[in-house]
Protein backbone atom coordinates (compact mmCIF):
# COMPACT_ATOMS: atom_id res chain seq x y z
CA UNK A 1 0.00 0.00 0.00
CA UNK A 2 2.31 2.39 0.26
CA UNK A 3 3.72 2.38 -3.12
CA UNK A 4 0.26 2.89 -4.31
CA UNK A 5 -0.27 5.46 -1.47
CA UNK A 6 3.13 7.59 -3.57
CA UNK A 7 5.39 6.77 -0.60
CA UNK A 8 9.59 7.26 -1.95
CA UNK A 9 11.21 4.73 -0.10
CA UNK A 10 10.13 1.87 2.36
CA UNK A 11 12.52 0.25 4.76
CA UNK A 12 12.58 -3.33 6.37
CA UNK A 13 11.28 -3.45 9.86
CA UNK A 14 13.54 -5.44 12.59
CA UNK A 15 12.07 -8.58 12.23
CA UNK A 16 12.63 -9.03 8.93
CA UNK A 17 15.65 -7.47 8.36
CA UNK A 18 17.37 -8.98 11.68
CA UNK A 19 15.49 -12.33 10.91
CA UNK A 20 17.27 -15.77 9.61
CA UNK A 21 16.67 -14.50 5.87
CA UNK A 22 17.03 -10.76 5.28
CA UNK A 23 18.79 -11.31 1.79
CA UNK A 24 15.63 -12.68 1.03
CA UNK A 25 13.34 -10.38 2.59
CA UNK A 26 14.89 -7.88 0.89
CA UNK A 27 14.00 -9.35 -2.64
CA UNK A 28 10.92 -10.18 -2.16
CA UNK A 29 10.27 -6.94 -0.80
CA UNK A 30 12.34 -5.21 -3.75
CA UNK A 31 9.90 -7.24 -6.11
CA UNK A 32 6.92 -6.39 -4.78
CA UNK A 33 7.84 -3.06 -4.75
CA UNK A 34 8.42 -2.84 -8.80
CA UNK A 35 5.43 -5.15 -9.72
CA UNK A 36 3.15 -2.05 -7.11
CA UNK A 37 4.93 0.46 -9.15
CA UNK A 38 4.47 -1.67 -12.27
CA UNK A 39 0.77 -1.10 -11.93
CA UNK A 40 0.72 2.48 -11.48
CA UNK A 41 -1.27 4.61 -14.00
CA UNK A 42 1.62 7.57 -13.62
CA UNK A 43 -0.03 9.97 -16.00
CA UNK A 44 -3.55 9.94 -13.65
CA UNK A 45 -1.31 10.17 -10.75
CA UNK A 46 0.37 13.16 -12.68
CA UNK A 47 -2.95 14.72 -13.08
CA UNK A 48 -4.22 14.25 -9.36
CA UNK A 49 -0.87 15.67 -7.96
CA UNK A 50 -0.95 19.08 -10.16
CA UNK A 51 -4.71 19.43 -9.51
CA UNK A 52 -4.58 19.26 -6.08
CA UNK A 53 -1.15 21.17 -5.47
CA UNK A 54 -1.59 25.31 -4.63
CA UNK A 55 -1.99 27.28 -6.95
CA UNK A 56 -0.27 29.56 -8.53
CA UNK A 57 2.51 27.80 -9.39
CA UNK A 58 5.86 29.07 -9.08
CA UNK A 59 8.42 29.30 -12.10
CA UNK A 60 10.22 25.74 -10.95
CA UNK A 61 6.81 23.85 -9.98
CA UNK A 62 5.35 25.15 -13.09
CA UNK A 63 8.97 24.05 -15.43
CA UNK A 64 8.52 20.41 -12.95
CA UNK A 65 4.43 20.18 -13.80
CA UNK A 66 5.42 20.63 -17.72
CA UNK A 67 8.10 18.15 -16.94
CA UNK A 68 6.12 15.24 -15.94
CA UNK A 69 3.51 15.97 -18.52
CA UNK A 70 5.70 15.99 -20.98
CA UNK A 71 7.58 12.60 -19.75
CA UNK A 72 4.34 11.06 -19.14
CA UNK A 73 2.03 11.91 -22.17
CA UNK A 74 4.85 11.86 -25.11
CA UNK A 75 5.83 8.57 -26.43
CA UNK A 76 9.18 9.64 -27.48
CA UNK A 77 11.01 10.87 -23.84
CA UNK A 78 12.64 7.98 -22.57
CA UNK A 79 14.47 10.12 -19.98
CA UNK A 80 14.14 13.30 -17.75
CA UNK A 81 17.53 15.25 -16.33
CA UNK A 82 17.97 17.53 -14.22
CA UNK A 83 20.53 20.04 -13.42
CA UNK A 84 20.42 20.74 -9.35
CA UNK A 85 23.05 21.10 -7.30
CA UNK A 86 20.86 21.43 -3.70
CA UNK A 87 18.24 18.69 -5.55
CA UNK A 88 15.62 20.94 -4.80
CA UNK A 89 14.83 21.13 -8.08
CA UNK A 90 14.48 17.23 -8.64
CA UNK A 91 12.50 16.91 -5.85
CA UNK A 92 10.27 19.30 -7.11
CA UNK A 93 9.67 17.22 -10.20
CA UNK A 94 9.50 13.44 -8.63
CA UNK A 95 6.67 15.23 -6.86
CA UNK A 96 5.23 14.78 -9.98
CA UNK A 97 5.82 11.54 -10.60
CA UNK A 98 7.04 11.01 -13.70
CA UNK A 99 6.72 8.49 -16.05
CA UNK A 100 10.13 8.04 -17.07
CA UNK A 101 13.64 7.77 -14.80
CA UNK A 102 15.06 11.01 -13.60
CA UNK A 103 18.95 11.43 -13.50
CA UNK A 104 19.74 14.16 -11.26
CA UNK A 105 23.27 15.82 -12.21
CA UNK A 106 25.03 18.03 -9.34
CA UNK A 107 28.40 18.84 -8.15
CA UNK A 108 27.53 17.68 -4.79
CA UNK A 109 27.97 14.45 -3.04
CA UNK A 110 25.23 15.23 -0.71
CA UNK A 111 22.61 15.67 -2.96
CA UNK A 112 23.42 12.60 -4.67
CA UNK A 113 23.08 10.80 -1.60
CA UNK A 114 19.74 12.51 -0.64
CA UNK A 115 18.46 11.43 -4.96
CA UNK A 116 18.62 8.03 -4.45
CA UNK A 117 15.81 7.48 -1.43
CA UNK A 118 13.72 9.60 -3.72
CA UNK A 119 11.06 8.65 -6.06
CA UNK A 120 12.34 7.86 -9.67
CA UNK A 121 15.54 9.60 -9.44
CA UNK A 122 19.31 8.43 -9.94
CA UNK A 123 22.36 10.78 -9.45
CA UNK A 124 25.11 11.57 -11.64
CA UNK A 125 28.09 13.67 -9.95
CA UNK A 126 30.09 16.25 -12.14
CA UNK A 127 32.08 18.98 -11.52
CA UNK A 128 31.21 22.16 -10.49
CA UNK A 129 32.88 23.81 -13.24
CA UNK A 130 30.41 22.33 -15.28
CA UNK A 131 27.78 23.34 -13.53
CA UNK A 132 28.55 27.30 -13.40
CA UNK A 133 29.46 26.81 -17.33
CA UNK A 134 26.13 27.37 -19.38
CA UNK A 135 27.79 27.38 -22.22
CA UNK A 136 28.80 23.82 -22.21
CA UNK A 137 25.35 22.97 -21.58
CA UNK A 138 24.58 21.04 -24.77
CA UNK A 139 28.34 18.71 -24.10
CA UNK A 140 26.71 18.38 -20.51
CA UNK A 141 23.65 16.92 -21.45
CA UNK A 142 25.15 14.79 -24.19
CA UNK A 143 27.74 13.54 -21.15
CA UNK A 144 24.40 12.82 -19.10
CA UNK A 145 22.23 11.00 -21.22
CA UNK A 146 25.27 8.54 -22.59
CA UNK A 147 25.92 7.93 -18.81
CA UNK A 148 22.25 7.44 -18.41
CA UNK A 149 22.26 5.09 -21.98
CA UNK A 150 25.55 3.00 -19.86
CA UNK A 151 23.71 2.90 -16.88
CA UNK A 152 20.44 1.34 -18.03
CA UNK A 153 18.27 4.06 -17.04
CA UNK A 154 16.52 4.21 -20.86
CA UNK A 155 13.71 1.79 -20.06
CA UNK A 156 12.18 2.25 -23.10
CA UNK A 157 14.32 1.03 -25.88
CA UNK A 158 12.44 3.06 -28.71
CA UNK A 159 12.30 6.35 -26.89
CA UNK A 160 15.01 9.12 -28.64
CA UNK A 161 14.20 12.35 -26.71
CA UNK A 162 15.33 13.15 -23.53
CA UNK A 163 13.31 16.09 -21.42
CA UNK A 164 15.78 18.42 -19.76
CA UNK A 165 14.82 21.05 -17.30
CA UNK A 166 18.42 23.15 -16.74
CA UNK A 167 18.86 27.24 -15.49
CA UNK A 168 18.88 29.90 -17.63
CA UNK A 169 21.87 31.96 -16.02
CA UNK A 170 24.05 28.37 -15.56
CA UNK A 171 22.85 24.98 -15.19
CA UNK A 172 21.73 25.08 -11.94
CA UNK A 173 17.96 24.83 -12.04
CA UNK A 174 17.88 26.07 -8.06
CA UNK A 175 17.13 29.43 -8.93
CA UNK A 176 15.97 29.92 -12.54
CA UNK A 177 14.16 26.86 -15.01
CA UNK A 178 14.26 26.16 -18.45
CA UNK A 179 12.92 22.88 -20.07
CA UNK A 180 13.56 21.67 -23.12
CA UNK A 181 13.12 18.37 -24.94
CA UNK A 182 16.31 17.18 -26.75
CA UNK A 183 16.72 13.71 -28.75
CA UNK A 184 19.00 11.26 -27.36
CA UNK A 185 20.80 9.80 -30.08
Amino acid sequence: NAVLDGTDCVMLCSETSSGDFPLESLITMSQICRNAEGAMNYSVLHSFIRDFSAKPFNTLEAAAVALASSASESNGVGLAIVFSNSGSASMVVSKYRPAVPLLVVSSQASTMSYASLVFGQKGMLVDEAAMADLSGADSQVAKAIDWAKKAGLFYNKDATRVAVLQGTNTLDTDNTALLRIVDSA
